[in-house]
């Protein structure tokens, strides 16, 4: 490879993963974190968008809703996006007026941009509301969405990112998602997949196959579903799919998963499901694609 060849290869390096970023903010401090995770996903190139949607209803009680018709929602929503543009200040100021998920999704869908980036908050009620904000968003926008974690530091610049990858048509988008991603940071990238032991049903019927053949069928799957993909091939083994790759998070410093959500609606909005148990229990933040 000539010396011409190397600088366009580091050129597609360094080219921005994402040309156009929407960070969702509101009053909380996570906003602090969306804002940190959209400016890493950007880069010094991509388009930064502050979005924050206010609504015009208050609520009282737990059955009913009433219009506050006094709310001066222009004023309190373009107070809190000019305070926190102060840290973006190349960001532009996008002002919604209604739910927050439903209206975010409209405008991402007449807007477009390449990713979404919200917060997803520990609490337990949070973590199980189907309707809360973050899960609306990974199911319903036209783009990836970005699942940023209150309180962890994000650097400006990613050293690990992990695709985790099925054994569905999927794992081929994660894949290439990721890779440039990972191209983009110069960063580790890993392709990590958790072979859920169902031996215990083969044993129920007094047989199972022999677990040294029984991995080595799964590895040689997961290095076919690899294929030619630029990265380091972990195959975990465990009951809990979610669990497992969060604990191997830890353990390997990774600051971005990689994950694919489910189209089926019970998959979709079932609490247990991968992607919404990582979105919540990971240690780094998580990158949602459809």
């Amino acid at each position: 490879m000539n010396q011409t060849d190397e600088g366009k290869q580091d050129d597609e390096a360094r080219a921005p993963a994402f040309g156009s970023v929407a960070v969702c903010v509101d009053y909380s401090d996570a906003a602090k974190s969306t804002i940190e995770l959209g400016r890493t996903l950007a880069g010094s190139e991509g388009k930064l968008f502050l979005v924050h949607a206010t609504e015009t209803f208050a609520r009282y009680g737990w059955l009913t809703m009433l219009q506050e018709p006094g709310l001066e929602w222009k004023s309190i929503g373009k107070e809190l996006l000019e305070r926190l543009s102060r840290e973006v200040p190349q960001a532009e100021l996008v002002l919604l007026q209604g739910h927050p998920g439903a209206s975010i999704v409209d405008w991402a869908k007449e807007e477009k941009p390449d990713v979404v980036v919200c917060a997803a908050h520990r609490g337990t009620a949070a973590r199980v509301a189907l309707g809360s904000v973050s899960s609306y968003l990974s199911h319903h926008l036209p783009c990836p969405v970005a699942i940023a974690r209150p309180g962890a530091d994000m650097p400006q610049r990613l050293t690990h990112v992990a695709a985790c990858v099925d054994t569905d048509a999927r794992a081929a988008d994660v894949l290439t998602l990721s890779r440039r991603i990972a191209d983009t940071h110069r960063a580790t990238m890993s392709a990590v997949h958790v072979m859920v032991d169902r031996l215990f049903g083969f044993r129920a019927q007094d047989w199972a196959p022999d677990p040294g053949d029984w991995s080595s069928e799964w590895e040689r799957k997961f290095a076919d579903l690899i294929g030619e993909t630029r990265c380091d091939a972990v195959l975990l083994e465990g009951d809990s799919a979610g669990r497992i790759v969060c604990y191997w998070a830890e353990q390997e410093s990774v600051d971005l998963l990689v994950a694919a959500t489910h189209h089926g609606a019970v998959k979709r909005f079932s609490p247990g499901g991968f992607a919404t148990y990582v979105a919540h229990h990971a240690p780094c933040s998580v990158l949602i694609t459809r």
